[in-house]
């Protein structure tokens, strides 16, 4: 009996026959999922970069929704900015309203008051509520908090903005290179000898006063104290303790574009003012102070120091008594307890303290508030 042991038509239509089924599969498994590479063996390289692309589309796509999101809390942070700006506006007008008191009873008076009062809780009812997500944002609790300010350098230190990073902390070196200064001309003597009159001026105005022969500066300084008001110029005696050592004329703010001028008027007696360099003039301009922040220079308007880069974006007012001086002044996150040595010239003394964003440095004292300093290291 005639048996048949290999069938080769047989065996080569079989493997055919599976090659098309895996082909038909992965032609199905493509169009069901839309992808060409469904694993590695489909494209070991391809199948790396479209990894690579889809991690970053996931990426970008959440930075879309982040972006989203942060406009959703500005623009509920705006709403309520825009609803205490009309109550704002509203406390102006009755502010304004109300100092016509020839006018207007002290009945309306009393009702503009409780509007104001009733608009000033609505400010801070707003303030308190204003949530996003159960976050408050304008309560204060997002503000960043300083610790070891020391007040007697540092009238004042906003923090706007501060890109921390991995860092626990963002050291910040202040060196400040010149102080801000007033306008100041100076009449050193004790007397007039015949009756002038002179004129002062300063930002807020001009005012015009006469003087007869013999007049101390001390009563000069006292009228030019009664106009500040309207000139913004103030007077002091050159030394407290001898009222015979003349006066300072000095403008009330700091910074250039704050000035001072005592003129005599055509016709009157000699009035002869010098500026802190002892030049004969009749106007001087103030200073605004300088100063670099972690190696970038500040922009000075006055005693105000602004900083704004991409890691800290900060105001710091000076004290007015502060000179040329250096300190360091690192703040930290983390709600850890730190300490640290605070240096004052010439004591040295200690601190600790546990919050966030703990502040530490030193700082070089005045040498005199009647002395106009000069950049550090340069001669007098």
């Amino acid at each position: 009996m005639a048996r048949i042991n290999t069938n080769v038509p047989a065996i080569v239509a079989q493997t055919h026959l599976q090659r098309s089924q895996y082909s038909l599969q992965d032609s199905l498994e493509r169009l069901s999922s839309g992808l060409r590479i469904n694993r590695g063996a489909d494209d070991p390289a391809g199948l790396i970069v479209s990894e690579n692309l889809r991690s970053e589309i996931s990426g970008v796509g959440q930075a879309v929704d982040n972006s989203m999101r942060a406009s959703n809390v500005i623009a509920t942070t705006e709403g309520a900015l825009n609803e205490i700006a009309v109550l704002l506006s509203d406390i102006q007008e009755l502010v304004v309203e109300a100092a016509n008191s020839g006018a207007l009873s002290d009945d309306e008076i009393r009702a503009n008051q409780l509007q104001i009062d009733s608009a000033i809780d609505s400010i801070t009812r707003i303030a308190n509520t204003t949530t996003f997500a159960g976050r408050q944002l304008l309560n204060g609790s997002l503000d960043y908090i300083l610790s070891g300010v020391d007040s007697s350098q540092l009238a004042s230190v906003q923090v706007h903005q501060a890109q921390f990073g991995t860092n626990t902390y963002i050291p910040v070196d202040i060196e400040v290179t010149q102080s801000a200064q007033h306008g100041e001309l100076r009449f050193l003597t004790s007397q007039i000898d015949n009756s002038i009159t002179i004129e002062v001026a300063g930002n807020e105005g001009v005012a015009t006063l006469s003087f007869l022969s013999n007049t101390t500066a001390s009563a000069i300084m006292a009228a030019v104290n009664i106009v500040a008001d309207s000139t913004g110029v103030t007077a002091e005696l050159w030394s407290a303790a001898n009222p015979n050592s003349g006066i300072v004329f000095r403008s009330n703010g700091f910074g250039s574009d704050q000035w001072v001028s005592v003129t005599a008027l055509p016709g009157s007696g000699s009035f002869t003012v010098t500026d802190p360099d002892s030049r004969s003039v009749t106007r001087d301009w103030g200073q605004d102070a300088a100063a670099s922040i972690n190696g970038a220079q500040s922009i000075g308007r006055g005693l105000d120091l602004t900083l704004n880069t991409t890691t800290l974006d900060m105001v710091i007012s000076l004290d007015p008594s502060v000179g040329t001086g250096r300190w360091t002044s690192p703040w930290s996150a983390g709600g850890r307890c730190s300490s640290w040595a605070r240096r004052s010239t010439p004591t040295s003394r200690s601190a600790s303290a546990c919050r966030r964003w703990p502040l530490r440095g030193w700082a070089t004292p005045t040498s005199g508030s009647s002395r106009r300093f000069r950049p550090a290291g340069s001669t007098r």
